[in-house]
């Protein structure tokens, strides 16, 4: 299982810097007010697929964790959470975003369900998953949970954009959720991969 959690670590480590390089290359992407599937709507697609192909990667990777963990014990559904989660990175890498400005269609429409369902079991698998984790560390029982409420924070910011005074603001919110929980997929696999 150590080598498991160490390697989601390293794709989401992977991933993360993927993301920051999408960022670098494609610099017409406007961090507040553009989403990050921006990124995968025109020249860097490529580049973009293999950012969900690595989050999916490391998405799976967890799901093993989570399911074949003792101390702590996962709840059954975080793993449900987790593939969910994994097939739906690779939909949002496969199905590019409409954008803005162009017309709605199929392929975006599925684009948009998959990332809406990464980011409700992102969301569940940080809150069910906190509680098991701050019993098994309770060293770190206040850092899993300001690494859990980042997350439900940046999650409510991103539906707070759906007001239309907020609307342009999304980019940052939705940057900040990816961070938020990043970080806490991450300090999972490290807790479990030095346990």
């Amino acid at each position: 299982m150590r080598a498991m959690a160490w390697l989601a670590f390293a794709l989401y480590a992977f991933n993360s810097a993927l993301l920051v390089w999408l960022h670098v290359r494609v610099p017409g992407v406007h961090p507040v007010r553009d989403a990050v599937s921006d990124y995968g709507a025109d020249k860097a697609r490529a580049l973009f697929r293999l950012h969900g192909i690595a989050g999916s990667a490391a998405a799976l990777a967890l799901s093993y964790i989570v399911a074949t963990a003792t101390n702590p014990v996962f709840p059954a559904r975080i793993v449900g959470y987790l593939l969910a989660m994994a097939i739906a990175r690779l939909a949002v890498g496969f199905f590019p975003t409409d954008g803005t400005d162009g017309p709605s269609t199929n392929t975006g429409r599925v684009h948009t369900i998959a990332a809406t369902v990464v980011f409700v079991a992102a969301v569940l698998v940080a809150v069910d998953g906190t509680r098991p984790l701050t019993a098994a560390f309770p060293d770190y029982a206040q850092a899993w949970a300001a690494l859990k409420w980042s997350v439900v924070v940046a999650m409510a910011g991103m539906v707070a954009t759906r007001i239309e005074r907020w609307r342009r603001a999304f980019g940052l919110f939705e940057r900040a959720f990816i961070v938020a929980s990043t970080v806490w997929f991450m300090a999972l696999a490290l807790s479990l991969a030095v346990a």
